[in-house]
């Protein structure tokens, strides 16, 4: 049994930013943890050259419940800089990357799982649980994301230490007077 913990953090404003990654079809039961770890492999190579802005995400475009195939985007936020972009158009011509901005949202309700990613899927379960009892609406153009804050590489092995931040956009809803 894994040491975890999920923490509703509640709804929070996000910023823009701009990310270089791969797209992705894989399947969460068979091969996405795999297709996942190639990707950031292949972005670390071209790291120690981009400006690093916040943590690796994983940017969620479909997903079927059902089937748990996933169609996701991979990858690193980068500050837009001259430097960055040169760089970033390299990953583009010679890895068939992509450069991506996730816009800023008035609200986006925030869950943080500290350990395992075992423990993803209840997670996930318990933001959607809280948007359905809070009455709150999702964003349905607006793809979830999730943050490694601390990740495998940073955790040395010891998988309750992982810190993964999930970010579901919302609707505002607009304050009665």
């Amino acid at each position: 049994m894994s040491n975890y913990k999920i923490n509703i953090d509640g709804i929070v404003e996000t910023e823009d930013f701009y990310l270089i990654g791969y797209m992705r079809f894989s399947n969460m039961k068979k091969d996405f943890k795999d297709v996942m770890t190639k990707d950031y492999t292949k972005l670390g190579e071209y790291a120690p050259n981009l400006k690093i802005a916040a943590p690796m995400v994983a940017v969620y475009k479909a997903m079927n419940m059902e089937t748990m195939d996933v169609y996701s985007l991979h990858a690193l936020p980068v500050e837009p800089t001259e430097e960055t972009a040169k760089e970033c158009v390299k990953v583009l011509d010679e890895k068939g990357g992509m450069w991506a901005i996730i816009p800023p949202y008035e609200a986006a309700l925030k869950v943080t799982l500290e350990g395992s990613y075992d423990n993803l899927m209840e997670a996930w379960g318990k933001a959607y649980e809280f948007i359905k009892e809070n009455e709150l609406v999702t964003d349905e153009y607006a793809s979830p994301w999730e943050s490694y804050k601390v990740h495998p590489g940073m955790a040395a092995g010891d998988d309750s230490k992982l810190v993964t931040e999930i970010f579901i956009p919302l609707i505002p809803m607009e304050e009665e007077e």
